[in-house]
């Protein structure tokens, strides 16, 4: 009866949005280490439907980390924080988090010495477990930000509660235009050599580009019944579609249209317009109704999601050795990104079992 009541309360549309975001990150590595996406010369040499397809797949990747950051606004910014709730949510969510993190960073330097053949290194772990290097692979920036992030979660959402949305609206557009908008026009500009713009104004104080991602998600949650009776009509679910294709379509042409410049860029969470495609997405599926089969499926992949992106790489580098690193084609994507997000699902699945290890995949 007690878990009847609890699988009720349980938001799959949440689940899919977490699975659909891990796939994205899984997807978006396997992009990296298939082709040459960072040299501009070696993808300038592939005909305009390989980069349509390899952009699409990086780029759908690249939607997968701002989802993320939009679940910890939508999750953690609408409570309602005082004295007692702020300490509660430090010593429950930020130091465990911290924690799990520095054991993680420890097996990625056991991983990495073995993988590289070299020694560990404790000065080197040092550096790492406080945060003043790098922890050694492609994924790993992603944790330090959300780390720095919950340091402030409370704060931001006491903030929050005290603006009206017109307020937060002027903010949020000013942020956006500063933080996304400029970083586009100064690559045009460089692509058509006149002198770029230089953005003289800081909004580091307000998150930045993650912190815009992460208050678009507290958004997301403070307005979700009018969004849901929006979205309940079929028009409009149709222009937000076509709204998330549009800029999808846009990241792409952006990043084909540098790359034939010969202009070293990919696609980062700056470019203006990857988070209007992840808004759409966020909204779309925020208001999915799925049959129990499915929600069972994404709960699954859901609960093992972090566990699923601390994984992820321990199995990408080794597979990467066995299919072989020269090779630019679909078929070793597909390998990869499916082989890595199998692995590693069935690894957090089976070692998640084990109470202490569970703790360490935060498995819920």
């Amino acid at each position: 009866m007690t878990d009847n009541r609890m699988q009720k309360k349980r938001d799959y549309s949440l689940d899919l949005i977490r699975s659909i975001a891990i796939l994205g990150v899984v997807l978006n590595h396997a992009v990296e280490f298939t082709y040459p996406i960072i040299s501009p010369e070696k993808m300038a040499t592939f005909s305009l439907a390989k980069q349509i397809l390899c952009y699409s797949c990086f780029v759908i990747g690249r939607g997968g980390v701002p989802l993320f950051f939009m679940l910890t606004g939508y999750l953690l910014l609408p409570r309602e924080y005082d004295v007692k709730k702020a300490g509660e949510f430090f010593k429950y969510k930020f130091v465990r988090l911290l924690i799990v993190w520095e054991l993680w960073i420890l097996i990625y330097q056991i991983f990495l010495s073995w993988y590289n053949q070299q020694p560990v290194l404790p000065q080197e772990y040092l550096k790492r477990a406080l945060f003043l290097e790098n922890a050694g692979l492609s994924h790993t920036w992603y944790m330090p930000a959300i780390i720095g992030m919950y340091l402030f979660i409370p704060f931001v959402a006491i903030a929050l509660r005290s603006m009206n949305g017109k307020t937060l609206g002027i903010l949020m557009t000013v942020c956006y235009f500063y933080v996304f908008v400029t970083p586009v026009v100064s690559l045009y500009l460089t692509s058509v050599d006149r002198p770029e713009i230089e953005n003289q104004l800081s909004l580091s104080f307000g998150g930045g580009m993650y912190g815009f991602y992460v208050i678009m998600g507290y958004l997301s949650a403070e307005y979700k019944n009018q969004i849901k009776e929006k979205m309940s009509s079929r028009i409009m679910r149709i222009l937000t579609l076509s709204a998330g294709i549009i800029s999808f379509s846009l990241t792409v042409w952006m990043q084909i249209y540098l790359t034939n410049a010969e202009i070293k860029y990919s696609v980062w969470y700056n470019n203006a317009f990857l988070p209007l495609t992840a808004i759409c997405l966020f909204s779309l599926l925020k208001n999915v109704e799925l049959k129990p089969i499915a929600a069972g499926f994404v709960s699954q992949i859901s609960k093992c999601s972090f566990g699923i992106f601390c994984v992820h790489e321990l199995v990408l580098l080794p597979l990467l050795g066995i299919i072989g690193e020269k090779s630019h084609n679909y078929q070793k994507l597909t390998i990869l990104f499916t082989g890595t997000f199998v692995i590693s699902f069935i690894i957090v699945k089976l070692l998640g079992m084990i109470p202490k290890v569970k703790t360490l995949f935060l498995m819920k």
